[in-house]
């Protein structure tokens, strides 16, 4: 029905006079009942609350209303510092705090209390640096000192709950971590510049310093930084190189893709190894890229200049776009992210290095900065995200320069409204069963009485209604009442609803100036 009624719009005889952009912009800052301007991250727990790190603690919105955590005097748990710099949501369901002083409390959201994972551990000291979250209440905590501890929430909060592993010599711990994951089979894998670690039943006595690893479906692929790339084999307990025909460079990253295959990223270069015939593809890219990659709904690959440009890249017909933008005059102090989002409807949205908001347009194969409407007047945004998230969803949540939290909705079409000349307003609308479009005009009483119009399923304009009920290919014929509703009944009798004429009802044929016309 939409689609019709867009077409029907497109065909009118007349000049834009006011449009719609493809999202709506909210804001909420303090004077909506934000407790604090300054907002470090946010995420969304599995009620669906938005939950934002604040410089004055924890802050969760409903939609409606913004709700202040902190601690008092009286509180079992004291946090040392309310300035916030990072929360993430545990598998739990409950919030992972980190303060500017680098302690880690968790809040607990069935209690709305927080909790020290560290307060009944004697000579463990409350210091962390980053954050692993896994899955079954199982969390990875990195300390100021490299100090690796393992947090399980279901133990909280007995003295088993933290374990430290830095320092444990079976476990070869290294002094650099570059990532801590859970594979499918529940263990955990650590990454270090002195090998592997992982905690579980699988074991590696490989030392190689592997920096990158991902699932793809049954295997576990990893990387080094230098190039190497190999499959872990389960048997063996051992790895299993992945050479291609040409030595690789620097890998930047790895990505496990949706057709199984595994996305190498290096800083010119992108190769995809595909498991079941153990080849890889290589594609060239024109600029330097950042170690990242968004496979669209197309199976269309999309990747950020590192300092510049947006590359897209379709592997069915080996086309690679260099998408250009205007670059920022001037850049802000604090860096802002960038991303790369695809809407519920498909429309691909960047935020470039030093760019503003983009959404691809297919028609032209470029980039349009994403813009609202004012007055029926068409406005670019300027649109600077420091930190976002999407929601379930699928909208965007972001921070600004101006210390405000923003929110993007997205909508199925940017299309321009089209009125017609004659400044008519459309008061009904109906599509019958061969997909026609009734549409009830109200027009201006003194000098144009109201008219009905029918189109076909592509908006061509099939005739006006008459007084007598005939479908007549004459503009100027008017059906001379205001038709408020329109209804056909499963008999396929038309009815019609109007404003000071009373009701009109249309058996199941119509006739036009020349032949019958069938409803």
């Amino acid at each position: 029905m939409l689609k019709q009624i867009l077409l029907i719009w497109l065909y009118f005889s007349a000049l834009p006079l006011f449009g719609q952009s493809l999202i709506d912009i909210k804001y909420y800052s303090v004077q909506d009942g934000l407790s604090q301007k300054n907002i470090q991250n946010f995420i969304q727990d599995d009620n669906g609350y938005i939950w934002m790190a604040t410089w004055n603690g924890l802050e969760r919105f409903d939609g409606y209303s913004f709700t202040n955590y902190k601690t008092y005097p009286e509180s079992d748990v004291r946090i040392t510092n309310h300035r916030f710099t990072n929360i993430e949501k545990s598998s739990l369901n409950n919030i992972w705090c980190q303060t500017y002083d680098k302690h880690c409390y968790l809040f607990n959201t069935r209690t709305c209390q927080y909790e020290d994972p560290f307060l009944f551990n004697k000579g463990v000291i409350n210091s962390v640096e980053k954050l692993y979250v896994l899955r079954k209440g199982i969390t990875w905590a990195v300390g100021v000192q490299n100090e690796l501890f393992r947090l399980d929430e279901n133990r909280f909060p007995a003295t088993e709950s933290v374990q430290l592993y830095t320092g444990k010599i079976e476990n070869n711990i290294g002094d650099s971590i570059y990532i801590v994951m859970q594979d499918k089979d529940g263990d955990e894998w650590i990454l270090t510049n002195k090998g592997a670690t992982i905690v579980g039943k699988k074991s590696m006595a490989n030392l190689m310093p592997f920096k990158f690893m991902v699932e793809n479906a049954d295997d576990i692929y990893l990387a080094t930084s230098k190039g190497f790339f190999a499959r872990y084999d389960y048997q063996s307990q051992n790895v299993v190189p992945c050479v291609p025909n040409e030595p690789m460079s620097e890998i930047i990253g790895l990505k496990s893709l949706s057709d199984h295959k595994i996305a190498i990223l290096q800083r010119k270069e992108i190769r995809f190894y595909n498991p079941k015939t153990g080849k890889f593809t290589l594609y060239k890219m024109p600029v330097e890229i950042s170690p990242d990659i968004y496979q669209d709904r197309k199976g269309i690959f999309w990747l950020l200049g590192v300092t510049g440009g947006v590359i897209r890249l379709d592997c069915t017909t080996e086309d690679i776009i260099l998408l250009s933008y205007p670059k920022l005059k001037e850049v802000p102090f604090t860096k802002p992210c960038t991303f790369i989002h695809e809407d519920e409807y498909g429309c691909i949205w960047v935020n470039p290095v030093e760019g503003e908001l983009y959404f691809y347009d297919p028609m032209t194969r470029s980039l349009e900065q994403a813009y609202v409407y004012e007055k029926g007047v068409r406005v670019p945004i300027s649109f600077q995200a420091f930190s976002y998230f999407i929601d379930h969803h699928k909208n965007l949540w972001y921070t600004t320069p101006g210390s405000e939290l923003g929110y993007l909705s997205f909508h199925q079409s940017g299309l321009d409204y089209i009125i017609n000349r004659h400044k008519e307003s459309a008061r009904s609308l109906m599509e019958d069963h061969r997909k026609r479009v009734w549409i009830g005009w109200k027009r201006n009483h003194k000098t144009q009485p109201g008219n009905i119009c029918l189109y076909d399923s592509l908006g061509q304009w099939i005739g006006n209604i008459s007084q007598k009920g005939k479908i007549v290919a004459d503009q100027s014929v008017s059906f001379n009442a205001d038709v408020y509703c329109i209804y056909e009944d499963k008999d396929h009798n038309i009815w019609m609803g109007t404003r000071e004429d009373g009701l009109f009802l249309f058996r199941c044929l119509l006739y036009t100036s020349d032949a019958a016309d069938e409803l």
